[in-house]
């Protein structure tokens, strides 16, 4: 286990154990208290526009960096635009799409990042020589005679209030930009948010554990799974091979993409909801991108022979749940294993020193253990 993680779950644990929480008259405070805290505590509000509401705290607590900006939402007014919603040019995003004029003009759009990050950027648009500037960084995006989703590039952006420009060509026109990076683990109680449910213990100690990202010292349980990488059936262009030299596999077979790229996907069945270990044994020259549920993939380097790599932690809904795998040329997967985590409130309140705490937290004792993960928790 990381020893830093540990230095931290152990410190949380003694300062706890010394500061005389006692047991106090139960308060009235809310789920919602604890979670609009949490984000000013932790130093995430840059996330929160001029006036949040309880949508926008659990848009940064949630994780997900995806975003969809449509053009003809956020726009102003004096751009020379305007908005069109026929369909002549093929399906459109949204309620509409942006249409430029006869001459060379430009659009700018507006729009709130809840999360910081390194983000993938997208453009949808029409006809060639559009050009898009962000956070100091220039695009050149080229679309067709009908719209056509270009692929810009990265970009590093914090969160909060952004505006892009983009140039327009003569008759060009934007449907939507979209901006993607891996989804930070979600943090909530368990089993979501109920922003009117009272506030207890548990839920600050279980989301105590998602901010320090102390998931992995959770005792393991049982029973461990394993998903062999040939149940599944193998896209075209990989195959169900049985080669050794690049390692022996598990039950003696694995699949291995050709010369092409290929995804896979290996689906797996989760019986509780909880916290899961997830390892997978695999090879690749470079890179393979995994995707857990949908979300963004993200790389996993791999030797060029066959071995373990831990993908981390992940809090997962009962029923099935879907590895997304693009497998490189030549690469290839042999095993997913699933380690169930122990996952009850004790399992929780034992690891932040929270056990043996009766009736429900006070606003004095909320903000003294916010002031403890303050100095514990990284950024976001």
């Amino acid at each position: 286990m990381p020893f830093f993680k540990l230095v931290m779950a152990l410190g949380l644990a003694m300062l706890f154990a010394g500061s005389g929480m006692a047991a106090e008259i139960e308060s009235t405070l809310k789920q919602r208290d604890w979670m609009v805290n949490l984000v000013d505590a932790l130093g995430w509000s840059f996330g929160l526009p001029d006036n949040p509401e309880d949508a926008d705290y659990l848009k940064i607590l949630e994780g997900s960096r995806n975003l969809r900006i449509e053009a003809e939402e956020n726009h102003q007014p004096d751009d020379r635009v305007s908005v069109k919603s026929y369909a002549t040019f093929g399906p459109f995003s949204g309620t509409g799409w942006l249409s430029g004029i006869s001459t060379p003009t430009q659009t700018h759009l507006r729009f709130f990042l809840p999360l910081g990050g390194t983000y993938s950027i997208n453009a949808a648009l029409r006809l060639a020589g559009h050009q898009i500037e962000l956070a100091g960084q220039t695009f050149t995006a080229n679309g067709q005679d009908h719209f056509t989703l270009a692929e810009l590039g990265a970009i590093d952006l914090e969160a909060g209030a952004h505006e892009l420009t983009i140039q327009i060509p003569p008759n060009g026109a934007v449907d939507y930009l979209e901006l993607k990076a891996p989804s930070l683990a979600a943090i909530h109680p368990l089993p979501n948010w109920n922003l009117d449910q009272p506030l207890s213990w548990e839920d600050l100690a279980v989301t105590a554990v998602q901010a320090l990202q102390l998931q992995s010292l959770l005792p393991s349980a049982k029973p461990l799974q394993t998903i062999e990488a040939e149940s599944a059936p193998p896209p075209q262009g990989a195959e169900i091979t049985d080669i050794r030299h690049l390692g022996e596999p598990s039950q003696g077979r694995w699949v291995r993409a050709g010369p092409h790229a290929v995804s896979l996907d290996l689906p797996f069945r989760i019986s509780r909801q909880g916290f899961y270990s997830l390892k997978l044994k695999g090879t690749g020259e470079t890179p393979l991108g995994v995707a857990l549920n949908g979300q963004p993939a993200r790389p996993i380097q791999f030797p060029a022979f066959l071995e373990d790599r831990v993908l981390g932690d992940f809090f997962l809904e009962p029923g099935i749940n879907h590895l997304q795998l693009d497998l490189p040329p030549r690469g290839g997967i042999d095993l997913l294993e699933i380690v169930p985590k122990k996952s009850n409130p004790d399992d929780f309140l034992n690891l932040v020193g929270l056990q043996g705490q009766t009736g429900r937290p006070s606003e004095a004792k909320m903000n003294e253990f916010l002031s403890l993960l303050a100095a514990l928790a990284a950024g976001r």
